[in-house]
């Protein structure tokens, strides 16, 4: 099983992507990572689309809604939206901290949302 979707964040000019799949060696070819296999079933990368001056980053959570852990999944979902957030925040050049987490909060209900109407299906 494998499935996938791109949004733009354009606030932060930043490419995002979901994917739900139960097979971590397609994504680890088609995207040149490497993911626990034994032991994955969330997880969140940052990763260069195309080569040279045109190269655009993009954030990725990648989940496997067949996974045993099915039950922690919207927990995970959640978890692995404050990583892309702050991924997404770092690149960006916007620093968030303890006395000013609005920026990194909004961004996370905004992942979350994507997140959710993708996976919602599988929950």
């Amino acid at each position: 099983m494998y499935r996938e979707k791109f949004h733009y964040v354009g606030l932060y000019k930043m490419n995002f992507m979901v994917i739900d799949s139960d097979d971590p060696d397609k994504i680890e070819r088609k995207y040149e990572i490497d993911i626990e296999s034994d032991t994955w079933y969330a997880s969140t990368h940052l990763y260069k689309i195309g080569n040279g001056k045109g190269a655009q980053k993009c954030v990725f959570i990648v989940l496997n809604s067949n996974a045993p852990y099915k039950s922690r999944l919207p927990a995970s979902m959640a978890h692995e939206c404050v990583h892309a957030a702050h991924f997404i925040l770092r690149n960006s050049g916007v620093r968030s901290d303890f006395y000013n987490d609005e920026p990194v909060t909004y961004l996370v209900e905004y992942l979350y949302n994507i997140v959710y109407k993708f996976m919602k299906n599988k929950l």
